[in-house]
């Protein structure tokens, strides 16, 4: 009976000493290197851990850290391949279309720029429409469009004052 306790309490040792072990390596690399400031690794991955960790991180984690770039490394590295060249923070490689330009973001980024500016111009020009409207420079009253000749103040003549039939 005596060995069974030792054994249950051997056993029970065991699989709690082992628990922070199998917690730390259920933790995704992106966490680790998110937890140390975004530009390192402190614990030893695997390749498929590497490549899901690339796979599954968050866009916040992407967008402002660099563990991407410190994940994609290091999957090099284990790999016997040259150091990848660092991307830019949100800048994706299905986003980046064929390939081969520089810069950072999306294309539409520019479609956002180019609806802001079209907009902007639309509200310049009723600003300005409007301005004229104001001070009278609009188009023509009723009243003013139904008359014949020049708006000079001067009234056209008129049946009294015309000349004379000969």
């Amino acid at each position: 009976m005596r060995r069974i306790h030792l054994l249950a309490a051997l056993l029970a040792v065991a699989v709690f000493s082992s628990l922070p072990a199998l917690a730390q390596a259920a933790r995704p690399a992106w966490e680790d290197c998110n937890a140390h400031g975004g530009n390192t690794l402190t614990q030893h991955y695997s390749i498929s851990e590497l490549n899901y960790a690339l796979a599954h991180m968050p866009a916040n984690v992407q967008e402002y850290s660099d563990c991407y770039n410190v994940i994609q490394a290091q999957l090099a590295k284990q790999l016997g391949l040259p150091a990848p060249a660092s991307r830019q923070h949100g800048h994706t490689p299905a986003a980046s279309g064929s390939g081969g330009g520089s810069g950072g973001g999306s294309g539409g980024s520019t479609v956002l720029i180019a609806a802001i500016a079209v907009v902007a111009l639309a509200g310049i020009g009723l600003a300005l429409w409007a301005s004229t409207r104001r001070r009278g420079g609009g188009p023509p009253s009723d009243d003013e469009a139904s008359s014949d000749g020049p708006h000079d103040g001067i009234s056209p003549p008129g049946p009294a004052d015309a000349p004379p039939a000969a």
